[in-house]
């Protein structure tokens, strides 16, 4: 082989196995980012009290009256509203994201398939979670820092703390610095600050549970966060704004803690059934395929198909479906309404927000949704420690399932918790796309995909599926004033 060919075969490699599909990726986020201010919102606010203080005072205002997000709120006062590199910066942010995502199943290096497919299902996922998430989290200039930027900190702090509780130690030097220092970054968004603590303290147990020396600079990434978290919990603003967001649900304090946990939680679980559905179908495919193809238990079996069955219910476009039915019916003597019968009962049965603590004639058959979506969320953890392997893997990434639903069921402790509408989401659903490719990996190591013949047709329908999601997303920002929260 000659220098020119080799020389075409190490670029070709490069682009096929690692960057083409990332690429493309941050070209579509260009091209979707709109690059314009919502108006009427927190960006006009910011607009006109930058206009009259200097960054260092904006921030230690906000620290000190409202809310101590230091490191979101400097990132937003230093882009001062130059769309147009506010447009690079986030792109960029959003495809880093999804790299690093791409780098936990690659720790142990054990991918059958070409790399690009890896790459191709997580960044695919992105686009289908719930559009009004995409919309408030990176889309609007002011949640692109509070919710994307905080995300993309801990995605990649988390790397050290997930290698060693797997037991790969595959992470490098680095990669480790890398860490470090975005662990000095995670400490001052709430949702993230709280996982990165939690997820490191079971890192810790889990260790000694296995007789494990804990290294040194896990130690050192835990005390930074903790430092950052003080300083955070330390500055004035964090009471402030607890008081003043009563204004958001002045009952708030009537509720006992059983009622605002209950309802948390309903919420929670109404947005992932119904907002996020097809992001959570993607993950409950992946386990119903790898469950399938690795053990031969009809019940096992069975319990895998439950959560893929209720969310392929719940993205089923079921009135526009049974719509011939429905004409047929009108046809006969009687009133059958075998239509508008079954969307009733399935939008029933997927909405837990039915069960309210100001609903107080529903009985016990009212309280099914709620139950019934919190079982399907609970088995669909159950379900990840047995679809690995590695019995170890299993139960890590159901703590990072978990951790995912403890994220947004803290909501529960917040008057804001329907106020904050759909970016609070972002960080849980960012951790699903993680646990699809970690899923996808595992699906290739238990079967050979690449001979399956539905392969590269669902592989496509994801795809065409999420530039379907990123068009319509795209198409929406093109109306004036275009805002989704």
């Amino acid at each position: 082989m000659t220098m020119k060919e080799k020389s075409k075969l190490f670029y070709r490699n490069i682009l096929s196995k690692y960057m083409v599909f990332f690429v493309f990726f941050f070209i579509i986020l260009l091209i979707l980012l709109p690059g314009t201010l919502w108006t009427g919102t927190d960006d006009t606010t910011y607009i006109e009290q930058l206009t009259h203080m200097g960054i260092l005072e904006w921030v230690w205002m906000r620290a000190t009256t409202w809310q101590p997000r230091i490191i979101s709120d400097f990132l937003l006062a230093l882009f001062h509203f130059n769309l147009p590199v506010w447009k690079m910066a986030t792109a960029t942010a959003t495809t880093l994201l999804l790299l690093g995502i791409t780098k936990y199943p690659e720790m142990d290096d054990t991918l059958h398939t070409p790399r690009i497919y890896s790459h191709i299902v997580p960044c695919s996922a992105f686009f289908v979670m719930c559009p009004y998430v995409i919309s408030s989290s990176i889309v609007w200039y002011t949640g692109s820092f509070f919710y994307l930027w905080p995300t993309l900190f801990l995605v990649i702090a988390l790397m050290p703390f997930y290698d060693a509780a797997v037991g790969s130690r595959s992470i490098r030097y680095g990669g480790l610095l890398l860490s470090i220092l975005c662990s000095l970054l995670t400490g001052y968004q709430e949702q993230c600050a709280a996982i990165m603590i939690c997820f490191a303290l079971f890192t810790f147990a889990f260790m000694l549970y296995h007789k494990e020396r804990i290294p040194k600079y896990l130690i050192l990434q835990f005390i930074l966060v903790c430092i950052n978290v003080g300083v955070y919990l330390t500055l004035g603003g964090t009471e402030i704004r607890l008081d003043a967001e009563l204004y958001w649900y002045k009952d708030y304090h009537m509720l006992s803690l059983t009622d605002r946990l209950f309802q948390g939680i309903n919420w929670a679980n109404y947005h992932l059934f119904n907002a996020s559905n097809v992001l959570m179908f993607l993950l409950s495919s992946l386990i119903f395929l790898t469950v399938l193809y690795r053990y031969k238990s009809i019940w096992i079996k069975i319990f895998s198909a439950i959560p893929f069955a209720a969310f392929f219910v719940s993205i089923l476009p079921i009135q526009s479906l049974l719509s011939r039915a429905s004409k047929f019916n009108s046809y006969l003597e009687g009133q059958y309404n075998f239509s508008s019968s079954l969307q009733i009962a399935v939008e029933w049965l997927l909405n837990p927000t039915i069960s309210n603590p100001s609903n107080f004639s529903l009985g016990l058959a009212g309280l099914c949704p709620a139950f019934f979506c919190f079982l399907i969320l609970i088995d669909i953890g159950w379900l990840l420690t047995i679809a690995f392997q590695s019995r170890r893997h299993g139960f890590v990434n159901m703590v990072v399932y978990f951790a995912a639903l403890a994220s947004v069921y803290s909501l529960s402790f917040s008057p804001t918790i329907f106020a904050s509408r759909t970016r609070i989401f972002f960080a849980a659903n960012t951790l699903i796309i993680l646990l699809i490719a970690l899923l996808f990996k595992e699906l290739d190591g238990c079967t050979e995909i690449l001979t399956k013949k539905w392969f590269r047709p669902a592989i496509a329908v994801l795809v065409i599926t999420a530039m379907l999601f990123a068009f319509e997303q795209f198409s929406f920002n093109l109306h004036p004033g275009a805002q989704r929260f």
